[in-house]
């Protein structure tokens, strides 16, 4: 959990920021700390969102078949 914080942390400056640069050539003004806040929202609520859920160690044991007669 510690590793997401920061890794949002990081997206959250890093889309600011490019937010900022961005804004600064285009000579418009960014809402770069609302899209930083998002970015960090996203990347922290990702493993809500995702659809498909890690598997258990006891899922992936191989279950008996039947052989089918022919």
């Amino acid at each position: 959990m510690l590793k997401r914080l920061i890794s949002a942390a990081l997206w959250a400056y890093v889309t600011w920021y490019a937010c900022n640069v961005l804004g600064a050539f285009a000579g418009v003004g960014l809402p770069g700390a609302l899209l930083g806040t998002l970015a960090a929202i996203a990347v922290l609520g990702w493993p809500l969102l995702r659809t498909e859920r890690a598997t258990s160690s006891r899922q992936l044991v191989a279950q008996p078949t039947g052989i089918a007669d022919n």
